[in-house]
């Protein structure tokens, strides 16, 4: 008769097969696998679920599972990021998005998204920083242009020309905007 049981030890996988040992080693995502049936991605996708159905809380704790397992998944923290914007924890926003920045520098959204957290601090100069690198990384990104300019607006900055470039870009609301604003 064969017994099999196994011991997890760092990322080192023991068997026991009638007291014969039997070492292999694993990575430790397949480790989280196959002992756990759950993959980063399968937390992830969940999370994405649980913010359409609006169970907030639930999508964070599904997200930071999905970082648990893989640290370095950018996604997870934007999306845990925007969980936190729309339940009105900004400065949570801000630490996620900012590790999303970390993970993949050259994608706009994430810059965008931190400075709409920014904006929504009032801390407009932070906003403004983030936007114009969204848009250095995206030079037709209308939204970040419409937000850089608000919070140009807000700080009493030139902002005429932002709006002027979000309407060019068909960012229609820039255009009433810039019309009454910038005469």
């Amino acid at each position: 008769m064969f017994i099999l049981t196994f011991a997890v030890i760092g990322s080192f996988v023991f068997f026991y097969l009638s007291g014969m040992k039997i070492r292999l080693l694993f990575l430790s995502v397949f480790i989280s696998v196959s002992l756990f049936g759950q993959t980063a991605e399968e937390y992830h996708n969940r999370g994405d679920e649980y913010k359409e159905l609006e169970k907030y809380y639930e999508a964070i704790a599904e997200y930071s599972k999905a970082i648990k397992l893989k640290p370095d998944y950018a996604e997870a923290y934007e999306n845990r990021g925007i969980v936190y914007f729309k339940l009105e924890n900004f400065n949570e926003a801000i630490v996620d998005f900012s590790m999303a920045i970390r993970i993949k520098p050259n994608e706009a959204i994430k810059y965008f998204n931190r400075g709409i957290a920014y904006y929504s601090l009032k801390n407009y100069k932070e906003a403004i920083n983030d936007c114009s690198s969204a848009i250095k990384i995206d030079p037709d990104y209308a939204e970040a242009y419409f937000i850089r300019g608000i919070a140009k607006q807000n700080s009493e900055l030139p902002y005429c020309s932002d709006y002027e470039k979000a309407c060019l870009l068909g960012f229609q609301k820039c255009c009433q905007w810039h019309a009454e604003d910038c005469k």
